[in-house]
């Protein structure tokens, strides 16, 4: 019998006696397919602590379990502070106030602010708190970030200190380690104040009270020069707390057997600014449709990407959302993508 052959397009086709069965191979030099890009969508997110975790607004995101206290309550020897305020933290005129400048490491965002005041007399007047940035040594009252809900001084109980809610309507976000005051001021034009009718503001027990806060200061004349007093003054915002700890987990079909380049693995990280928590990935590859599990768990961003690639079909990825500076700061993440050969 003869036989021929005759190669078309890199394809080799061969001939075999004259029953004319054939059969296909591809060459070497044929370029195989390229990666292909999986996208991650939080919307994908199988979340497994539900009770602590959610997706909202586009977002993987710590759910908001509490309203938590931030500031400077208690005493050195654990007990609240009692002190009536000293002789010149009196809101006694309209030009008097009262100021505290003060910075967390961490972004918050206050619906509140509680001060510890105490009446004196029959104010009618009524006062407000201001949250200001804070240049140096002083308040710049020229850039009011936020002006809390109006207070009559009539409803501040004379003698004994009691705490005064000052409500944000609009709350405002305090960056990470920025130097804000807080400012309490007579409401001008909201009635009368004097010596003998006014709040004061109270301090702590002792020069060691709220030690790791800046002391109160004081200006006569409606924040144009600030003195410092010799004590710090209690307060504390409300702000919100957050679950400690939230998981979810993406399986990805690869339709078939593929090399992850965990290099490609790519996610938003604290998209809005405002959830700078811990966020660690554990990372696997198996046959299983439903059920993950992980080689590789708790790395970083950063220590993920840089492992060695995996191969199979389905590609496993956990993302563990932890709440740091005891519950005050969330953590969150956004879509992401990660590419197979």
């Amino acid at each position: 019998m003869n036989s021929s052959k005759v190669i078309v397009a890199g394809l080799l086709f061969v001939t075999i006696g004259s029953g004319c069965d054939y059969s296909l191979k591809r060459q070497a030099s044929e370029t195989p397919a390229g990666p292909q890009s999986f996208a991650l969508s939080v919307t994908d997110l199988v979340v497994e602590t539900s009770a602590t975790a959610t997706v909202a607004n586009g977002e993987f995101q710590l759910l908001q379990n509490t309203t938590a206290q931030l500031g400077c309550e208690l005493g050195v020897d654990g007990q609240e502070m009692t002190g009536a305020g000293e002789t010149g933290t009196a809101i006694n005129s309209f030009s008097n106030y009262l100021a505290l400048r003060f910075s967390f490491p961490f972004l918050i965002k206050p619906s509140a602010v509680v001060l510890r005041l105490s009446g004196t007399g029959a104010p009618t007047a009524s006062v407000v708190v201001d949250i200001t940035e804070a240049v140096g040594a002083a308040p710049v009252m020229s850039n009011v970030l936020a002006t809390s809900s109006v207070l009559p001084m009539s409803g501040v109980q004379t003698g004994s200190p009691s705490n005064q809610t000052f409500s944000f309507s609009s709350v405002p976000s305090l960056e990470a380690s920025a130097l804000y005051s807080l400012v309490l001021r007579g409401f001008n034009g909201s009635g009368s104040v004097d010596g003998s009718n006014n709040v004061a503001w109270s301090r702590g027990n002792d020069a060691s009270d709220c030690s790791g806060f800046n002391a109160m200061q004081r200006s006569m004349n409606s924040g144009s020069t600030w003195s410092d007093l010799p004590t710090r003054p209690y307060f504390f915002f409300q702000v919100p707390g957050y679950a400690a700890e939230g998981t979810g987990y993406w399986i990805v079909d690869g339709g078939r057997e593929r090399i992850w380049d965990l290099s490609t693995f790519m996610i938003s990280e604290n998209p809005a600014g405002d959830k700078a928590g811990v966020v660690s990935y554990s990372v696997g590859v198996g046959e299983d449709a439903s059920t993950p599990t992980y080689s590789s768990t708790d790395l970083s961003l950063t220590q993920l990407q840089a492992l060695s690639p995996l191969m199979g079909r389905y590609l496993y990825i956990r993302v563990k959302l932890s709440s740091s500076h005891s519950n005050f700061v969330s953590a969150g993440v956004a879509s992401g993508s990660i590419s197979g050969l």
